[in-house]
């Protein structure tokens, strides 16, 4: 009945979408890595907090992870997501 689209990302969206990552690890990394080993375990579970905090429904959270590194996250479980499936 179109309403429903099928929208495909091109090959320069897919390589812009790869260089905004790559720019984002280089500062996030560039940030991080001024921490030791323990510094970095005791932060990140405060870090989840702050995003879970402002997650307050899924459209925040679309936005909160409009570029985010899925390959990352997917792996302990996104704190943004998790926070928009309890917030809903």
């Amino acid at each position: 009945d179109a309403r429903a689209v099928v929208l495909c990302v091109t090959d320069a969206g897919r390589d812009r979408a790869n260089k905004i990552l790559l720019a984002r690890e280089k500062i996030t990394s560039s940030v991080l890595d001024t921490l030791g080993e323990n510094e970095k375990e005791r932060v990140m579970p405060i870090l989840e907090t702050i995003l879970s905090a402002m997650t307050g429904n899924v459209v925040e959270a679309r936005r909160i992870c409009r570029f985010c590194d899925e390959g990352v996250c997917r792996k302990a479980g996104c704190p943004v997501e998790i926070a928009a499936i309890k917030k809903a």
